[in-house]
């Protein structure tokens, strides 16, 4: 096995975003290696001739990224004081059967940006997609190496042998996709195009998008938007770049500045295999050093429904329905007739809400709980009950 690419970009003030990939050596070995036998760790520095040390979590170990889960990203949080400091980065890759076997990928470096215009374009970018025409928005990167799919992938012919495949859902791997990373994205404002092929051929849409520079995705990348529920594969990938500008010492980095990415998307049919993944259920990450997950904000759940109880246990609160929460605003109408208080808990990140029931403004009762969710994944949460009883038909609850 060896690294495929490695890239270190900085998406905001003190964070540093980093993300890896890696390959089947070649000739590959028997048996092959797959991505899921390795985890991952970080090393930084900001001297390379003074040597490297391991990113800690929160209680001072190694952060780990298992290849089986993922992703393969991760964002470093570092309080900087001199901003012309640069920052050098390594990923360490060691076999979990046997930690002996380990390999380091090549340096990659955020050179000094003198002149700041890298990080003005950058916030430029990421204020227009998050305040103003962005829509929220999952990405779901697909696996490109691991433990192939048992029911579909055939080793001799080393290319899958079933166009549809529920093990799989179409990757290839057992289980081929990471859990989703909540983001904002600006989609062509023109109707999607309509590219008819043969007669015997699938109609599909195609239309562009754009996003800042986090995170990095690549074709076969899937993308969900919350606001029409529609589904995307992307087809092809482009960068804004500008050149770094760090003037005396070579650049370590493969890669120049990446400030936004330009997507064609193709519109999944309801007959695709990735159209019916159940993005409220893929396995979970592990956490990383500033509170976030494998390096990402963590794509957890709003919890909303009808309980007769004045508290909820955690148990209670999952019972509950449940979505896919990336802000605190929602609408539901719920059918209280057999009586009951609502409910809705959603991640404290989020900040506190106000609500409309049935066009009324109305104060409802706020307690902060620590939710561990079905995935072991553990966050605070505002949850908020209506002060009183419902036994209405249909009533429209508006969170803002």
């Amino acid at each position: 096995m060896k690294f495929k690419n490695v890239e270190v970009i900085k998406t905001k003030e003190n964070f540093f975003y980093l993300d890896w990939d890696l390959e089947q050596n070649d000739p590959a070995p028997i048996p092959p290696e797959s991505i899921d036998d390795y985890k991952f760790q970080i090393y930084w520095a900001r001297d390379p001739a003074s040597g490297f040390l391991a990113v800690l979590d929160d209680s001072g170990n190694p952060v780990e990224i298992d290849g089986a889960i993922g992703p393969l990203s991760y964002t470093h949080r570092v309080k900087q004081y001199d901003f012309e400091q640069e920052q050098y980065y390594k990923i360490y890759a060691i076999q979990k059967i046997d930690p002996f076997v380990t390999l380091f990928s090549w340096i990659v470096f955020i050179g000094m940006y003198e002149d700041g215009i890298h990080e003005t374009m950058r916030y430029a970018e990421d204020l227009l997609y998050s305040r103003y025409y962005g829509e929220p928005c999952v990405i779901i990167k697909r696996k490109s190496f691991g433990t192939r799919c048992p029911e579909c992938w055939s080793p001799e012919r080393q290319q899958r042998n079933k166009s549809h495949c529920e093990t799989c859902d179409g990757s290839g791997f057992l289980a081929g996709f990471y859990q989703p990373i909540s983001i904002q994205i600006s989609f062509d404002s023109n109707p999607a195009k309509n590219d008819l092929q043969k007669e015997w051929e699938n109609s599909y849409n195609t239309k562009r998008a754009r996003l800042s520079n986090y995170p990095l995705v690549r074709p076969k990348d899937l993308i969900v938007n919350l606001d029409d529920n529609k589904r995307y594969v992307i087809a092809h990938v482009e960068t804004t770049k500008l050149p770094k500008l760090s003037p005396s010492i070579s650049v370590l980095s493969k890669q120049n500045y990446i400030l936004s990415q330009l997507l064609t998307l193709e519109e999944l049919n309801t007959d695709d295999n990735e159209y019916h993944i159940d993005i409220d259920n893929i396995t979970a990450i592990p956490a990383s050093d500033d509170g976030n997950t494998g390096g990402v904000q963590p794509s957890n759940y709003r919890y909303y429904g009808l309980n007769t109880n004045t508290t909820l246990t955690n148990d209670q609160i999952l019972a509950l329905n449940k979505e896919l929460c990336v802000n605190k605003s929602n609408t539901h109408i719920y059918n209280c007739t057999a009586g009951g208080y609502i409910w809705i808990c959603y991640p404290i990140r989020f900040g506190t809400a106000t609500f409309t029931v049935n066009g009324f403004t109305t104060t409802f009762d706020l307690t902060i709980q620590t939710v561990t969710n079905e995935a072991a994944y553990t966050e605070s949460y505002n949850c908020y009950r209506s002060l009183r009883l419902q036994h209405g038909s249909a009533i429209t609850v508006a969170v803002s």
